[in-house]
C-alpha cells in the first residue's frame, strides 16, 4: 500500500516537472488560488450525528507558490497537532483543471482531486477522484483578500445530495479582522 501511494505521488511530481514552463501562480488561469496564498488562521466545525455543528481545535493553513509557478503547495496543521497535512496543486492546461494530491496524518495514503474555478459563482470546487469510499468534494467560497470559507461535503454516489460534514472559516494572519 505504501509503495503504491508513493508511486502515485512520484507520478504526480514527475508530471509537474515534465510540464512546459508555466506562468506564475497569480496569472490566469492559476489566479483561482492567488487570494489563498499566504498564512491563515483556521476556525473549524465538524457535523455531529444529530446534524448540529461542533467547534474543533482550529489550526493554521499556509499556501505558497512553488518555483516559477509550477505548483501551489499548502501545509495544514491543527492546533491540537492531530492533523498535519499537505496538498500539491498543479494546473493542467489541456483539461483546464487543477490536479490535486492530499496526504495527512489522519488519512492513509494519498487522495487525488480535480479542481475547477467556477468564476460565475466565485468559488473553487475540488472533487475526489480516488482515496475514499464516499465521493468527497471541497468548496472554497466567499473568497476575500483577508478571509474565505471552505466546506467538505460527502455523497454516496457523487450525485445529489451532497452533505456538508466539515466547515472552515479562514482569516489571514495579522489581518485586522
Amino acid at each position: 500500500m505504501l509503495i503504491r501511494a508513493f508511486s502515485a505521488l512520484l507520478t504526480a511530481l514527475l508530471a509537474c516537472l515534465s510540464m512546459a514552463a508555466s506562468p506564475a501562480c497569480t496569472q490566469d488561469p492559476r489566479q483561482a488560488f492567488d487570494k489563498l496564498l499566504g498564512d491563515w488562521v483556521i476556525h473549524d466545525w465538524a457535523r455531529q450525528p444529530d446534524g448540529g455543528w461542533s467547534p474543533q481545535a482550529g489550526g493554521e493553513w499556509q499556501f505558497q507558490c512553488l518555483e516559477r509557478g509550477i505548483a501551489i503547495q499548502d501545509y495544514y496543521r491543527s492546533n491540537d497537532a492531530l492533523t498535519v497535512g499537505t496538498n500539491l496543486r498543479v494546473y493542467d492546461p489541456e483539461s483546464e483543471h487543477w490536479q490535486v494530491v492530499w496526504t495527512a496524518t489522519d488519512s492513509p495514503g494519498f487522495s487525488h482531486y480535480t479542481a475547477v474555478y467556477a468564476e460565475d459563482q466565485q468559488r473553487i470546487v475540488m472533487q475526489s477522484v480516488t482515496g475514499s469510499e464516499q465521493m468527497q468534494r471541497a468548496i472554497y467560497k466567499n473568497i476575500q483578500a483577508d478571509s474565505w470559507d471552505w466546506e467538505l461535503q460527502h455523497s454516496a454516489d457523487g450525485e445529489q445530495p451532497w452533505v456538508p460534514v466539515y466547515r472552515i472559516h479562514a482569516v489571514r494572519k495579522n489581518s485586522p479582522r
